[in-house]
């Protein structure tokens, strides 16, 4: 049966654009755009809402102002002196400041003659009452005489260790009274250490869910990782770096042809030569995060990583470990142990290492304070422990094979490689190895599990199961922030009345104003951060997918390239990289054609 015409109607022709009546909308791809297209997931979520330069920067600027009050918040909260290897980092950190970048080297020993105020000396002479001591509050702690300012011999453990780090915390000592000498390192050095966390925080929110992104960070932010990063110490600029480096680096592996992604490369190339230039084992662990790379990385990856600029970024890691390296050689760091102190074969000492790692160093690395004696409850960490561990298995659910295996490599090196570490040097100096120096690898776990998780879930689909996550990561961090509030409670009561009294803020000792004005004010600041990651979950699940596309692709080479126009031409499609996301334009009418 043929269809009815009216009779002024046009003859049909091969021609869909002439054809009567309403068509399916064809596709096609979009015109150039003079500005960079922003990355679009697979599930037809913008891959970031953060859209110009300036917007990253503002983002950054409150992610560290963030990440800085709760570092200064247990910074604040700890007594002089009242840190690991507290004397010869705050020594070194003094004479560095004040230009003696190398001291006077003893024979015989790894340790270099560091001249000091005398007022300086005896006030950390007076930690050994402290040190080690649970019975003790802080108030046994004398502070610096300011009008002892003589200088006297120092025999510094640190004092061959590389100066960067030293320098860069040390230049207020040029200027700050002696008896503020220790809480101007530590205001500087959390500021340098919360500005790399407030890195990784800008990177999470840059994910296409960002809730899930940001839980990756708040679980590698351990209350360990918040208290080292408010004191004057290499490792926690190292770990606040690693923070940065894994983050940053995720998004690039998402999007390596935008101007998000190349940014993000830059800042994750800066924090990786921070850590070795401040480090002497901090090569290994970037190292492992290459090979972590190498996992995750497709051919789109590996095609910018060859252009000129990110090779002129790949290079200052190369540079900053050269120079490491050739200090580690020239200063004679490792005249230590030149004469054995044991006769250990080589399985022996990986059976001591491993017996000596395994039950302290999970307790190390998520709360154990002071001079190691602040430990949290054991009931306690594990309130952090095992939600932690559900969260990453959880995220991994969710994962591709490949990915699967990056994150499996990168717990087992974790693991691993701590032991092996300590056992090669077993024979020299015994057991050296504490939690904390394995936190720069352990925090980019969560990190990873939940960023590559973030790129896949589909939060905002009713029928999919990743639905839940929006309440299940919020309940499974509920007892992160319980334990969060619990180790700033126990760090407190230890110097201020060593745990003696009824009440857990009332002794000898108090922090500047009082030990109650910092607990509440790490309170609001816990419950606050928990708030706004409970608000971000949230959000996620009002970012509607199109059904077209339900999912990402096993790769991360699932990039947008830039528009022309911008600084990089697109590369052409292909089975490794995904074409500029075609608009869907009106049907086409005379009018309109």
């Amino acid at each position: 049966m043929s269809s009815s015409t009216s009779s002024d109607a046009e003859p049909a022709t091969s021609d869909p654009t002439s054809a009567p009546g309403p068509e399916p909308t064809p596709e096609r791809a979009p015109e150039p755009s003079p500005t960079p297209a922003l990355a679009q997931s697979e599930a037809g979520v913008p891959a970031s809402r953060v859209t110009t330069r300036g917007q990253l920067w503002r983002l950054t600027l409150v992610c560290w102002a963030w990440a800085f009050l709760g570092m200064f918040l247990w910074s604040i909260a700890t007594p002089m002196w009242a840190a690991p290897d507290s004397v010869a980092h705050a020594v070194r950190t003094y004479a560095v400041g004040h230009g003696d970048l190398t001291g006077d080297r003893v024979e015989g020993v790894y340790m270099t003659n560091t001249p000091t105020p005398l007022g300086l000396i005896e006030s950390a002479g007076s930690v050994s009452c402290l040190a080690f001591q649970r019975d003790t509050p802080a108030s046994c702690v004398t502070m610096p005489d300011p009008d002892k300012t003589e200088l006297v011999d120092y025999y510094n453990p640190a004092g061959r260790y590389i100066p960067t780090y030293y320098a860069a915390v040390g230049f207020p000592s040029a200027w700050a009274p002696l008896k503020y000498t220790w809480y101007a390192q530590n205001f500087v050095a959390a500021g340098y250490a919360s500005f790399f966390v407030g890195l990784a925080f800008a990177a999470a929110l840059t994910a296409r869910r960002r809730g899930v992104a940001l839980t990756g960070v708040a679980v590698a932010c351990s209350p360990m990782v918040l208290w080292l990063g408010g004191i004057a110490n290499p490792n926690s600029l190292e770990i606040a770096a690693a923070v940065a480096m894994g983050a940053c680096t995720l998004v690039f592996l998402r999007e390596p042809d935008s101007w998000l992604g190349r940014a993000m490369f830059a800042r994750a190339m800066v924090a990786a030569s921070v850590m070795v230039l401040v480090r002497l084992i901090a090569p290994m662990w970037v190292g492992v995060w290459f090979l972590v790379f190498a996992i995750l990385a497709g051919a789109a990856v590996w095609r910018a990583l060859g252009r000129r600029r990110n090779l002129a970024w790949m290079g200052l890691p190369v540079l900053a470990t050269l120079a490491s390296g050739a200090w580690t050689v020239s200063s004679g760091v490792e005249d230590v142990g030149s004469t054995p102190a044991f006769d250990l074969s080589w399985w022996e000492r990986l059976e001591l290492s491993r017996m000596r790692n395994d039950p302290d160093t999970l307790h190390e690395m998520i709360g154990w304070f002071g001079w190691l004696d602040a430990p949290l409850d054991i009931r306690v960490l594990e309130l952090y422990l095992w939600p932690s561990l559900a969260i990453v298995v959880l995220a991994a659910a969710f994962l591709r094979t490949r990915e699967v295996l990056a994150l499996a490599f990168l717990g087992l090196c974790t693991y691993v490689l701590p032991i092996v570490m300590q056992a090669a040097n077993w024979n020299a100096g015994g057991q050296w190895w504490q939690g904390r120096y394995t936190l720069p690898m352990m925090v980019l776990i969560p990190i990873t599990a939940l960023w590559l998780a973030s790129e896949r879930v589909d939060v905002s689909n009713r029928l999919s199961p990743a639905r839940k996550l929006w309440w299940m990561l919020p309940l499974l961090s509920l007892p992160l922030a319980y334990v969060q509030l619990e180790a700033f409670r126990t760090h407190l009561r230890r110097n201020v009345n060593a745990g003696k009294g009824d009440s857990a803020l009332d002794g000898p000792w108090e922090p500047p104003v009082n030990a109650e004005t910092w607990m509440v004010g790490y309170a609001v600041w816990v419950v606050a951060s928990w708030l706004l990651l409970l608000w971000f979950l949230r959000r996620d699940t009002r970012r509607s997918a199109t059904p077209e596309h339900p999912e990402a692709p096993d790769s991360f080479d699932t990039t947008r390239t830039v528009a022309a126009g911008a600084s990089e031409a697109p590369a052409p499609a292909g089975d490794d990289e995904v074409a500029t996301t075609p608009t869907t334009l009106p049907p086409t009418t005379p009018a309109n054609a």
